[in-house]
Parts: structure tokens; C-alpha cells; sequence
């Protein structure tokens, strides 16, 4: 079993929406039916219904029933089905079989503990079947279940720009191409303010934006027109991003202002924590203040979980994050001991400590917190691009890696290795990530099929 399935399976566990009873037409160019209703009959491979590679879709089993469902797979893939029957009683069977009914060596395991079931293969194009049955005794009167499908690819996108904001403008398009009311601002001159931002961004359901301390890039302004927003989140204070710039997204763009700024980096990243809903976990994240490596690399996992970011000097607590973590009940430190001494580490709530021997090691060992067939990559010598990126990633469910611009580290490559990783996002031009990284991913990516 692939070590990121249980994270994928609780995600559809917690999927509770309802799907209209919609019948696919199949793959031939009917992408738009997404979501399937079962039909009746459909309890053979010549009456399975037809959905396609990527699709969302509810049935019904009874204790005497069983549901076919067709797929075609176009290109050689990763293919992987979820799904649970909102009991934990009574569970569905799976099983795969190919278009000569044979059944597949599947990876395929169902639970009668939570109701789940899911399928993780390796497909070559074909067409496929899937079968459900029910585990348990149903009584017939039948049980509800759901389940999406989706292929992974193996590939490498590039979301970069001629400047870093441009790449911040562009990697905000790529994940809210359909609108955002709000963006999150901070200065791409520097990084202190803005490293616990991340969480804040993903909370607000915002893009991170970058902007020069007293004008606003071009790019900037297009994307909150062409968008719709109508409300920015400034993150620092006017030292960061100036009066003159709140002024013009104010009194130009007419726009909802909201500044959140301390008289130094640990106040501002202490204040971004009060403006995050409540976790429920009672957890926070300390890296260190005076760099930013070992923040970007856990952004993601913090933003997801709904975990604060705040900073602390080598050996000492800062007073403003002392009283943050006086209610917290455990904390993680992200970074080795030059970064955060054991002297700090020995004053924090319940703490526990992810590090390796240098940056790209500790960026590894924090993504084996959010395992993903997928992953974005940023260079690790600069803030920008992870910075901005830090919530489509949160958004996508996947962590950011770090690397040197001209090779990625052997505990970056483990990791992909390890974790079945096929489907990269470099964030940055060439100048950040080079062509050398970009041919490093392609070839582990088509390793993994």
C-alpha cells in the first residue's frame, strides 16, 4: 500500500456531498459528466455503466447485489479509486478485472472499521471493470456508498514569470483561474513578515501576492481586476508594504483594506496566528525568524491543519511567541539545532523536532507529513516563489520541496522515489530551478510506471 492512500481515503471519508443522478455517455469527448448516478442493471460487465477516468460517483448495494462499472484509460497511468459506504459496518468489496475478464493483482483493500474501500493500480491504456459487493449482511435494505476515480499522469509543469511577481501573479491564476475575493499581500523584497502567512492565505481561501514596497506590479493590479477581488490582506507594516501602496489599492481599486503588522517579525507572525480559526488541534509550528527555509517547507502542512507559524531567535523565545504558545498543548519545531537550540526546544510545550543536515534534508523529512503522488519543487536559495506558492499548494494537498537550483538533494529524490511521486510543479524560471531539475523530475517521474 502506497503510504499516501490513508490520507486520500479520509479525505473521502469526509466527502458528504450529494451527486446528481446523472448517467456518463463514456469517453468519447463527454468530459463534462463528472458526476454518476448509478443505473440499474448493472450487476454484469455487459450492463456496467460507462464513467469515465475522472469521475465522482454514488450507488447502492444490498446484501444480493453487485454494481459494474466501465472504464476506459487512454494513456498508461496511475489509476485510483476512493470511496467509502458511510458505515462502519458494512463494507463494499472491490475488485478490478481487464476487458478479457480476467482479474487484476490489485492493490485494492476495502475496511468494515470505517466503511472504506479503495483501488491504487498501474494501467496501461484499456479498457477496465470495476466491481462492488457488499462485505456484510445488509438485510436488503441496502447501503449508500460514493467513490471518485482519477489517473495520474507522470509530468512536469512550470508556473514561473519574468519576475517574482509575475510568478506569484501567475501561480495565483493557476489555482483561482476562476476568481478570488480576496488576496493575501506581502513585500517580495524580503521575508520576514510574511513567513507565517502560508496558514493565514489558506485559511481566507486567498492567493499570496507580491509587491515592490511602494509600487504595486502591473501584474498585481490585472489579477484583481480580471478576478473580482474586493478585499487585501497587507501583511506587514509600511517599512514592508508602504502607505502609498495601501492608499492605491484603497482609493483607486476600491478596495476592502485589512493590514495585519507587529513592531517585528515575531508580533506580526504572533498577530497572523489570532487571525486563524481555531485547529482542532492544539498545536503550533516554530521555525526560526532570521531564515526562511525551514517555514516555506512546512507551510503547507501547517496551512492544512490549521496550525500557526511562529518564530523564534536560536536561544531565545521571543516574549510575544512565549505568550502564543502559553495555550498550546504541543509544538513542532522545523530545523536542526543551530536553527532552534535544544535550549528553546526544552521551553516549548510538548515539543517534538523535524530536522535534517541542511535545508533540502529538513524540506524532505517535513513532506513525509503530507504524502502526494504529486508535489511542487521551489529553489531553495530564495523565499519568493515558495512563499507564493505556499497556498496552492495547501490548496492541492501537496507539500513543497526544496532543492538547489541545479539538482535536486538525495533526500529529496528518496522521497519521491519512496512516496511514487509522478506529478511535479516546479515554481520559478529556469534561473531558480534549472533545466537539470526539470530533467531529474521528468525521470523519476516516468520511473515510477
Amino acid at each position: 500500500m502506497r503510504k499516501w492512500v490513508g490520507m486520500l481515503l479520509s479525505f473521502v471519508l469526509l466527502f458528504g456531498i450529494s451527486l446528481p443522478a446523472v448517467q456518463a455517455e463514456g469517453p468519447d469527448g463527454q468530459d463534462e459528466y463528472s458526476g454518476v448516478g448509478e443505473q440499474e442493471p448493472n450487476d454484469a460487465m455487459d450492463t456496467a455503466n460507462v464513467i469515465l477516468k475522472d469521475s465522482h460517483v454514488s450507488g447502492s448495494l444490498t446484501n444480493t447485489d453487485t454494481d459494474f462499472f466501465k472504464v476506459s484509460i487512454p494513456n498508461k497511468g496511475l489509476f485510483s479509486l476512493y470511496g467509502t459506504t458511510f458505515s462502519y459496518e458494512v463494507g463494499a468489496n472491490i475488485v478490478m478485472y481487464d476487458d478479457q475478464g480476467n482479474k487484476l493483482e490489485s492493490a485494492c483493500e476495502s475496511s468494515t472499521e470505517n466503511g472504506g474501500f479503495y483501488c491504487d493500480q498501474t494501467l496501461k491504456p484499456g479498457t477496465y471493470y470495476i466491481q462492488l459487493k457488499s462485505v456484510n449482511d445488509t438485510q436488503n435494505q441496502g447501503i449508500d456508498y460514493e467513490f471518485v476515480t482519477f489517473v495520474t499522469e507522470p509530468g512536469v509543469q512550470r508556473i514561473s514569470g519574468e519576475t517574482r511577481y509575475d510568478t506569484a501573479t501567475n501561480i495565483a491564476n493557476k489555482g483561482w483561474s476562476e476568481g478570488a475575493s480576496e488576496i493575501v499581500l506581502a513585500t517580495g523584497q524580503n521575508f520576514p513578515d510574511a513567513l507565517a502567512a502560508g496558514p493565514l492565505a489558506y485559511s481566507l481561501s486567498a492567493p499570496i501576492l507580491l509587491t515592490t514596497k511602494d509600487v504595486l506590479p502591473e501584474s498585481v493590479i490585472k489579477f484583481i481586476q480580471d478576478k473580482g477581488v474586493n478585499k487585501v490582506t497587507i501583511i506587514g507594516g509600511t517599512e514592508a508594504v508602504s502607505s502609498q501602496v495601501e492608499g492605491y489599492l484603497r482609493d483607486s481599486l476600491r478596495l476592502e483594506i485589512y493590514r495585519i503588522s507587529g513592531n517585528d517579525r515575531f508580533e506580526t507572525a504572533s498577530k497572523i496566528a489570532d487571525e486563524l480559526p481555531e485547529s482542532y488541534e492544539a498545536r503550533a509550528i516554530v521555525v526560526n525568524g532570521r531564515n526562511y527555509p525551514d517555514a516555506l517547507s512546512v507551510s503547507s502542512y501547517a496551512a492544512q491543519n490549521g496550525f500557526p507559524i511562529l518564530l523564534t531567535e536560536v536561544n531565545t523565545v521571543p516574549a510575544v511567541t512565549a505568550e502564543k504558545l502559553s495555550g498550546k498543548e504541543m509544538t513542532t519545531v522545523v530545523g536542526g539545532t543551530e536553527a532552534v537550540s535544544d535550549a528553546v526546544f526544552n521551553q516549548l510545550p510538548d515539543p517534538e523536532r523535524i530536522s535534517g543536515k541542511d535545508r533540502y534534508e529538513t524540506s524532505a523529512k517535513v513532506a513525509e507529513l503530507l504524502p502526494n503522488i504529486s508535489s511542487f519543487v521551489a529553489t531553495g536559495t530564495n523565499f519568493a516563489d515558495a512563499l507564493s506558492g505556499s497556498a496552492l499548494a495547501a490548496m492541492s494537498g501537496q507539500p513543497i520541496i526544496l532543492t538547489r537550483p541545479t539538482g535536486l538533494s538525495e533526500e529529496a529524490k528518496a522521497f519521491f522515489n519512496n512516496y511514487g511521486v509522478m506529478d511535479y510543479t516546479i515554481l520559478g524560471g529556469t534561473s531558480a530551478v534549472g533545466s537539470e531539475v526539470e530533467q531529474e523530475l521528468w525521470n523519476i517521474a516516468n520511473s515510477q510506471l
